[in-house]
């Protein structure tokens, strides 16, 4: 008698991600017939309403998708509405917060603990908006998002992303339209790496504070850099060809810093105007800069541009020159560093020979003298 050998081969079941497209948020939480749990991505062409808060409104709905999507993790929209800006509920009185509301952030007061609960949705991680030109404040803070895509957004509002610590790059593709950084838009946003911008044109205060990771920075339209927007970073280089004014604190305690090339886009003679320690203190000296020809101030030997800061005392401010590794020109085959005429800004103008250096304001006032030694 012969036996026969049954063999059961038992295959993996492939369960196949789920991408569903539906008109309205409303048409998705309601189709009776979808198995959300399959869900992973939802594609949303238009969304009702203009705030977090109001009856009628659908944007609240997306803060909270995963409570009816166990297993998104991406969102798509394609409005052409702005994102709103975050919504805050008071008490009675008028001045005590009680909540505030995002597209995916969210804290409520907690009578019990005296603290605000962090509500932020973490089940995010890629969300785009190809046609949305606006995204209002805090509109990521604290998520979960590892990825955007924003081709058509203009303007950020304040902390729109701060404090996400899963984003690690920005790609030039992503905000390919964007110029204006909000305030603190990525404020403590401590995995960034990389991050670059083709348009923008300025940088908000504090835009990348204490984004320790931050090693590459691309900002080449910029022109003017606010307080604090690089501070405790990791930069290695920074190129601002189009920058005219930087604020207090920019890269301050950036102690990786080695090269910082500064106006080298400009066409005519263009001034560079410091504010308050942009660079704090002993940073410089380890630096190589590059400056144009028609950059202005023009430097004085390694010395280039105003340390600017309060003494403590008064209005007493220490406005010494910053000293740099080494000084390098684009624009012009040899320097002349004798007997020339310099303008250093703020109507002050300098005479530099081999035995002496003159400083006079606009008038021809002589209003220092310093005689060199040998």
């Amino acid at each position: 008698m012969k036996k026969i050998m049954i063999i059961l081969l038992l295959l993996p079941i492939i369960v196949r991600a789920a991408t569903e497209e539906y008109e309205t948020i409303t048409d998705a939480l309601t189709d009776p017939w979808l198995d959300r749990s399959s869900v992973t991505k939802l594609i949303i062409k238009d969304i009702a309403g203009n705030d977090y808060i109001s009856e009628n409104s659908e944007w609240k709905y997306i803060r909270i998708l995963d409570e009816y999507f166990p297993n998104i993790e991406e969102l798509e929209i394609l409005t052409d509405q702005d994102i709103p800006d975050v919504d805050l509920v008071f008490e009675e009185n008028g001045y005590t917060l009680k909540a505030a509301y995002g597209l995916f952030y969210c804290e409520e007061w907690n009578d019990s603990t005296y603290l605000y609960d962090n509500k932020s949705s973490m089940w995010i991680k890629h969300f785009s908006a190809p046609n949305v030109r606006y995204i209002g404040g805090d509109a990521f803070s604290i998520s979960g998002i590892e990825s955007v895509y924003f081709p058509s957004v203009v303007e950020v509002a304040d902390y729109a992303f701060s404090y996400c610590h899963y984003i690690t790059h920005i790609k030039e593709e992503d905000f390919a339209s964007l110029k204006i950084m909000g305030h603190a838009m990525f404020y403590c946003s401590e995995s960034i790496i990389s991050a670059k911008f083709k348009k923008v044109e300025f940088v908000s205060d504090l835009c990348f504070y204490r984004c320790y990771s931050l090693t590459e920075f691309d900002i080449l339209e910029a022109k003017i850099i606010g307080a604090y927007a690089f501070q405790f970073t990791n930069l290695v280089s920074v190129e601002l060809p189009k920058a005219t004014e930087l604020l207090g604190g920019n890269f301050a305690y950036c102690y990786s810093l080695r090269s910082v090339s500064i106006g080298t886009g400009f066409e005519e003679e263009t001034e560079i105007k410091f504010k308050d320690r942009v660079f704090g203190e002993n940073i410089t000296e380890n630096v190589e800069l590059t400056i144009s020809s028609n950059t202005i101030p023009k430097p004085i030997g390694n010395a280039w541009n105003y340390r600017i800061a309060w003494t403590g005392e008064g209005d007493n401010y220490d406005t010494s020159l910053y000293i740099w590794k080494t000084v390098n020109y684009v624009g012009i085959k040899e320097y002349e560093k004798t007997d020339n005429i310099y303008y250093l800004g703020d109507n002050k103008y300098m005479i530099e020979n081999a035995e002496i250096i003159e400083l006079y304001d606009i008038m021809g006032r002589r209003v220092e003298k310093n005689t060199r030694k040998r």
